[in-house]
């Protein structure tokens, strides 16, 4: 859209009532589909959307250049706004944990563990706190997804040594485990 650059203020700002503003529905839904937005969401998204362009609007934000038809200026507006909820959008979705139905997982309503998960757990822990303690910290690096390379360089120690040491630990919490059940 050539010639929209920096607007002046001396434009005036433009209400329009819920209605006009309610009829872009519509249009945002074709506008947050192209950006990404999941049918699922699409509901709340445009909700939030001509939510946050009637308080705007209400603010005095919305000042359109009188040479361009106010259809046109109050499109290309909300089009600002609905491309800054779906990156928003984006951004939770990429955050959000979603957990899959129907593949047969075991899903609680109460996460806690029962009293003989608590005892075993606390168990498990015993043993690892009995093995040697460069045993532990090598586990514990490997368990975080620390490589061979990585852990020498953390430790200062030779690879091979972390590979023994590495060997030697599993060795020794399995047979642990298995005196524990």
């Amino acid at each position: 859209m050539k010639g929209r650059g920096k607007r002046p203020a001396s434009f005036p700002a433009v209400f329009l009532d819920e209605t006009q503003i309610l009829e872009q529905a519509p249009f945002l839904r074709r506008v947050l589909q192209a950006h990404g937005v999941s049918d699922v969401d699409l509901p709340d998204v445009i909700q939030e959307i001509l939510l946050g362009a009637w308080r705007s609007m209400m603010a005095g934000r919305f000042r359109p250049d009188p040479r361009f038809p106010l259809a046109e200026s109050f499109r290309a507006w909300l089009v600002g706004i609905a491309w800054r909820q779906a990156s928003h959008y984006r951004e939770r979705a990429y955050r959000r944990h979603e957990v899959p139905w129907g593949l047969g997982w075991d899903l609680r309503l109460d996460p806690r563990p029962s009293p003989e998960e608590a005892l075993e757990t606390l168990e498990i822990l015993r043993e690892i706190w009995r093995l040697p303690r460069a045993y532990r910290e090598i586990l514990a690096l490997v368990t975080v997804g620390a490589t061979l390379a990585e852990i020498t360089e953390q430790l200062g120690i030779p690879i091979g040594t972390v590979a023994s040491r590495r060997r030697r630990a599993w060795s020794l919490l399995r047979r642990a485990l298995k005196r524990c059940r």
